[in-house]
């Protein structure tokens, strides 16, 4: 991958930044391990955790080659004192 940094986008209420490897277990966990979800994915010998290392670095070769890619939506949640941390 290039070294174009990939803009983060913050709202109150959500940040969306570059997928990490951080997210991968996760992310095949609640994606790719999912049934409804991979019926209409392409049938492929592969483990949730292959398919999520597949499109992470799909999604990263395409911010380095084009500038554009997909982004890892995440929540925010006002604690009591009304600032704000990740969900």
């Amino acid at each position: 991958m290039s070294s174009k940094r990939i803009p983060e986008i913050e709202t109150q209420r959500l940040l969306l930044r570059q997928v990490t490897t951080a997210d991968l277990d996760a992310w095949a966990e609640r994606v790719f391990a999912d049934p409804e979800v991979m019926r209409f994915m392409p049938k492929r010998d592969m483990t949730p955790l292959q398919r999520a290392e597949r499109a992470f670095n799909n999604y990263n070769r395409l911010w380095g080659e084009r500038g554009i890619g997909r982004y890892s939506v995440n929540t925010r949640v006002l604690n009591p004192l009304n600032t704000s941390v990740m969900k």
